[in-house]
């Protein structure tokens, strides 16, 4: 399979998210004490509140924003009335938390810069806002759902990286944590190691001490790039845009479905360099 066939998910963007500021010191209400959040990720602040504020203008910088999407939650339709782009909703328990930003721009090499990102998290109002202590600071850009419950929080630097976990505890208190060991999926029946900006050789070793095996995948291409990677050893390499971020696919197959791993970079692979792994995608019960 060629790499233009499976990079089908959309464009990857390059997110910058920047604190909503004086926005949140003085456009806000605090909401109730009953909020208990905390965070362990060092320029990160989770403050209670309970007005959201208008997004900044000019609009026009959100309209072309590529990953945004179309709300389908109460919260994520309060905050797109407020004029911000939405770039993520998911469940926590019987709260949602809401990723939006409110700025993008085009970043090259098929990327796109989203500013001002921040984190809701509603019950049936809002009850906090987590944002970057310095405005400038590209810790927060958008938020996904984790199996089990939680959700992932990636960041706004270049390539959109993980960073933190976002939680609901026991004693009902959300708090902000380092990336887990590892991740539970399909249901809990597997679970894969931590391996995100690992070099793809060191997480081979972690993915299949999980469990995984490598799919061994037969090259379509006489780039010299896939074909080094194939002859160190990592047969499962399926294909490289070999343009750009020069992202790469490895796909490896388990007892609940299949695992694709992203890498990017072009190290010299012939001088035992190997690009470092950017995410991941399962797919349960694929044969």
């Amino acid at each position: 399979m060629r790499y233009s066939d499976w990079m089908t998910a959309g464009r990857m963007v390059l997110m910058s998210s920047a604190v909503m500021g004086a926005a949140l010191v003085s456009d806000v209400v605090r909401a109730e004490a009953s909020f208990r959040g905390a965070t362990e990720i060092k320029g990160i602040t989770i403050s209670p509140v309970s007005v959201l504020p208008t997004a900044p203008k000019p609009a026009k910088k959100r309209e072309s924003c590529t990953f945004r999407i179309e709300p389908k939650t109460t919260a994520g339709q309060l905050v797109a009335a407020k004029g911000w782009a939405v770039t993520g909703e998911v469940k926590i328990g019987s709260y949602t938390a809401v990723s939006f930003v409110g700025q993008c721009e085009e970043g090259g090499s098929g990327t796109e810069v989203m500013t001002r990102g921040n984190i809701g998290i509603f019950s049936d109002k809002l009850l906090a806002i987590a944002y970057a202590k310095q405005a400038d600071d590209p810790l927060i850009g958008t938020v996904r759902q984790l199996d089990g419950g939680g959700a992932r929080l990636y960041d706004g630097d270049r390539l959109g990286a993980p960073v933190a976990d976002l939680k609901l505890t026991d004693a009902g208190e959300f708090i902000l944590t380092s990336l887990a060991a590892f991740d539970s999926v399909c249901g809990g029946s597997d679970k894969i190691p931590n391996v995100f900006n690992l070099p793809i050789d060191k997480a081979r070793k972690l993915i299949t001490n999980a469990g995984w095996k490598p799919v061994q995948a037969k090259l379509e291409t006489d780039r010299d790039y896939e074909n080094n990677l194939h002859k160190a050893g990592l047969t499962e390499v399926d294909g490289c845009s070999g343009t750009g971020m020069n992202y790469c696919r490895f796909e490896y197959e388990g007892a609940s479905g299949k695992l694709s791993i992203t890498t990017t970079g072009d190290p010299e692979v012939e001088k035992g360099d190997f690009p470092k792994v950017l995410r991941y995608e399962v797919k349960c019960g694929a044969k």
